[in-house]
Formats: C-alpha cells, sequence, structure tokens
C-alpha cells in the first residue's frame, strides 16, 4: 500500500502588514523538500533542480494556491509564506526553452510574470 501524506488547508485572515512590500506567497513541492524547506529554510543552490528556470534560477511562488498545489503534485505539500518582494514586473512571457537570460534591475529581489502567477525570488 502505498502511504500518501493528507493535508488540510487552513485559510487564515492577515492583518495590514506594517511592511507594504511583504506578500503571502505559496510554494508547491514535494513532501520531501517541504520537511527540508520548514527544517532548514529555501535552498537557493537547489533553485531549478524540480521544474526548471524559465524566468531564471530561482525559487518560484506565486500568489495562487491553485497554481502551487499543481506543482506540489498529488502527493506533494503546498507551503505558504510571508515574503518581502521587490518586484519587477515583466510586460512580456518567456518561452521554458529559450536560453536567454533576464536581466533583475537593481533594487528588485524578484520578477513576476506577465500574468502575475510566478513570482521568482532571487534573494530575501
Amino acid at each position: 500500500m502505498k502511504n500518501k501524506i493528507e493535508c488540510n488547508i487552513v485559510f487564515y485572515f492577515r492583518g495590514e502588514s506594517e511592511n507594504p512590500e511583504e506578500m503571502l506567497l505559496y510554494h508547491g513541492t514535494s513532501a520531501a523538500a517541504a520537511i527540508s524547506i520548514m527544517g532548514s529554510g529555501f535552498d537557493f543552490s537547489r533553485a531549478g533542480s524540480n521544474w526548471g528556470t524559465t524566468y531564471g534560477k530561482g525559487i518560484y511562488f506565486t500568489p495562487n494556491y491553485r497554481t502551487a498545489r499543481f506543482y506540489a503534485g498529488e502527493n506533494g505539500i503546498v507551503i505558504s509564506v510571508d515574503i518581502v518582494v521587490r518586484p519587477h514586473h515583466l510586460k512580456r512571457g518567456v518561452s521554458a526553452s529559450s536560453k536567454k537570460q533576464i536581466r533583475v534591475p537593481e533594487g528588485c529581489n524578484c520578477l513576476v510574470s506577465p500574468d502575475g502567477d510566478e513570482y521568482v525570488v532571487f534573494w530575501f
């Protein structure tokens, strides 16, 4: 019999943050990776080791729970984090097969996809 991790969705209401750059974002990942993240934090050296690096080698988040659930897969976990973002919003999409690197403007720590569904964080 295959082991399956059951996960309940917990909703909570956030108060107004004192930092306007702070956002609630989700990260979908495997159960093993989630346990590692919860114990040691995000590891930037592993960036791109699972789904790729369409917008660059960073940690991919989304404001959309369903998108994170997709990336977590059937047996994965969705982690929610309050994170400070200094975003650069892209105007055009990038092909996953493109080898062109996107430059992150000075002062920004993440890129946001044109549809706003992906936040790629390069540093915290």
